[in-house]
């Protein structure tokens, strides 16, 4: 059961795409600006192609399974995940190209107003809520977590509409679909390091951007233990505006029952901002374009200023034409570690010790570690070399 390519038109709508130059990049996809060009070589369109480093079937699998889920369901705000393409071997996703600037692309202009901070995240709340809601077949909603909700994938557009790129492009480890850059794993929930996956943890990812559009400076990363993390979330909020202190903090809670709901949050940030409803549309307006000037735009790689030819594999779904509710969770993997994470928290709620899972070894650490090795191996062969001249001559 679930998504599968039809056999007798296994790719089709070949299509031509010239890739403009790298937008940014997370631990799971580079984006870039491309263009759709037609059959005489003029541009139709301008989308953002995002490049998959990871070309595993089961990926592609919960990548198809979740776009007909979100396309099946409206949600306004939600950047629209046009199709999966096929190039040289390689995976890729088509969305639509917004205008306006990534939420860590506004802060070069410095921290962002109290009202405005409000503004953005009670809509990208609003957003979440929606997408998390959407029915599976049977009704029930599929509980979908975007299980990366940090600054690069929050949007601000120029007409002050709020966006949420990219829903849903992470593995399976706890810090999947946050980057090795600094100060990323500080959107990381505490339970998320104890194999929990709850949608009180995209609350807290949303506080610690709260926190950063507040005073420009990262949230410290998670505190391993309550009382290291209730002391790191007490020094942290000191500097922030009394006015929003309190919301702030109970997002960021240690424990996931204590933080608000996302639709508390939207209610909470309508009240902080009042009757100055148009705040946000006023700031993009004013500072949009002047932030844009400013920032540094990744240099190109090797992908940059290449025409390439993309096949769309033409998809099917069973059982009517809808994604069944158990098959979408299955084939998504933040949807199965929910599940398994109930077996988790019945032993935290018991007082059973939990092991924190693995953290992935740094990008330094690998190489470093293969260098070594290779190094002993030919200090070896050359002691063995040596050796056995001596035995010769002796």
């Amino acid at each position: 059961m679930g998504c599968q390519r039809r056999a007798d038109t296994p790719l089709n709508k070949q299509e031509q795409y010239r890739i403009v130059m790298p937008l940014g990049e997370q631990r799971q996809y580079v984006v870039y600006q491309v263009e759709r060009l037609n059959r005489f070589g003029k541009i139709e369109a301008r989308e953002a192609l995002l490049l998959l480093r990871e070309t595993a079937p089961d990926a592609i699998q919960r990548l198809r399974a979740q776009a007909l889920a979100l396309r099946n369901g409206s949600v306004s705000g939600l950047a629209r995940m046009d199709r999966l393409v096929d190039f040289e071997g390689r995976t890729a996703v088509i969305r639509e190209l917004l205008d306006g600037l990534s939420l860590d692309q506004a802060l070069f202009g410095g921290p962002i107003p109290g009202d405005v901070s409000s503004a953005i995240i009670g809509k990208a709340a609003s957003v979440l809520h929606q997408a998390s809601s959407l029915p599976g077949a049977d009704g029930r909603p599929l509980g979908l977590l975007h299980g990366s909700v940090q600054l690069s994938t929050l949007f601000v557009m120029d007409n002050g509409q709020v966006s949420v790129l990219d829903f849903g492009l992470v593995g399976t480890d706890p810090t999947d679909g946050f980057g090795r850059g600094r100060g990323a794993w500080c959107h990381v929930p505490p339970e998320r390091w104890r194999g929990l996956h709850k949608r009180a943890g995209e609350v807290y990812s949303l506080g610690t951007v709260y926190y950063h559009l507040l005073t420009g400076r990262h949230f410290p990363e998670a505190g391993r233990t309550e009382d290291e993390h209730r002391a790191l979330l007490a020094s942290g909020i000191e500097g922030v505006s009394r006015e929003y202190r309190d919301l702030l903090a109970s997002m960021l809670d240690w424990s996931w029952r204590a933080r608000p709901t996302l639709l508390e949050v939207r209610r909470q940030t309508k009240e902080l901002v009042g009757g100055r409803e148009g705040v946000l549309k006023a700031w993009t307006e004013a500072n949009n374009a002047l932030i844009r000037r400013k920032l540094p735009w990744p240099p190109p790689d090797e992908w940059s200023n290449r025409v390439i030819e993309v096949a769309s594999p033409e998809v099917e779904v069973d059982e009517g034409g809808h994604q069944a509710w158990d098959d979408v969770t299955a084939s998504y993997p933040i949807g199965a570690l929910r599940m398994q994470g109930r077996a988790l928290e019945d032993r935290e709620a018991a007082g059973a010790p939990v092991s924190p899972p693995l953290v992935e070894e740094s990008a330094v650490g690998g190489p470093l570690i293969a260098i070594l090795s290779g190094l002993v191996i030919v200090l070896v062969v050359l002691v063995l070399l040596v050796a056995g001249v001596l035995l010769l001559f002796l």
